[in-house]
């Protein structure tokens, strides 16, 4: 999958597949590999000149629908 022409808003790589936390990870994961997810972006930001807002969508089903309980090192 080539590389989007802006960064990522929540500075990770595009196409990042790190272990899911909860529910939101795991649609961005389904989006991307499909391929919906990254025309969307694109498509949004020619039509509306606005980034999506995908990390929060993705954060905010993270935490209302986590796999498990967050267990990080500090």
């Amino acid at each position: 999958m080539p590389d989007a022409d802006w960064p990522c808003p929540e500075g990770r790589p595009w196409g990042w597949a790190g272990e899911s936390v909860g529910l939101g990870d795991t649609v961005e994961k389904i989006l991307t590999a499909t391929g919906i997810g990254p025309a969307y972006k694109k498509l949004r930001l020619r039509l509306t000149g606005r980034p999506c807002r995908c990390g929060k969508r993705r954060r905010r089903l993270n935490q209302r629908l986590a796999y498990r309980a967050a267990t990080r090192n500090p």
